[in-house]
């Protein structure tokens, strides 16, 4: 399933390990926000990550799931640099 994540971190440290984090599961597409392809399992396991990353009483993670169908639809305006497609390989 694909999902925009956006973020909010007040701490240039946690920003940037957030960041990082969200850098190895997806494309970024903005500063703060990125779009990654992942399973139930991946989300569960990112998720649990960004929370120990993130001060929850200052920071805030957005998820937004997007549907096969709403992906086909996705407009940008502007300058925009579309991520590479990755293609992977199952042996």
């Amino acid at each position: 399933m694909r999902y925009v994540i956006t973020y909010d971190v007040s701490s240039d440290q946690r920003r940037a390990k957030v960041a990082a984090r969200l850098a190895a599961w997806g494309d970024r597409v903005e500063k703060s926000v990125f779009e990654c392809n992942l399973s139930d399992s991946e989300l569960d396991d990112l998720v649990a990550r960004l929370r120990s990353l993130i001060d929850l009483d200052k920071d805030v993670v957005h998820i937004f799931r997007q549907c096969a169908s709403c992906g086909a639809e996705r407009a940008s305006l502007g300058n925009e640099k579309a991520p590479a497609a990755v293609r992977y390989w199952v042996v």
